[in-house]
């Protein structure tokens, strides 16, 4: 429980979340959110692809990728850091 907990905050504050290999071998995926002006949340982005080319963790590239985008798109709906 206490995991589940840390883990939730660390979404919470980086906006992303990862998930490698929960349902099928060799398949991961990551998702971002997409939020409103009340940073209520509207949907997401999840990207899911083999575990060798999906990012991991914060700092690969089409991580940072994906949060331009969601925030992209959150901004059309209001969102502002």
């Amino acid at each position: 429980r206490i995991l589940l907990i840390k883990e939730e905050e660390q979404t919470l504050k980086n906006r992303i979340t990862f998930a490698n290999e929960p349902l099928v071998s060799h398949v991961s995926s990551v998702s971002v959110p997409l939020v409103n002006y009340n940073d209520d949340l509207l949907g997401s982005i999840t990207l899911v692809g083999f575990s060798q080319i999906t990012p991991h963790n914060l700092e690969h590239k089409a991580s940072q990728q994906l949060l331009a985008i969601s925030k992209e798109i959150s901004e059309i709906f209001g969102y502002k850091e």
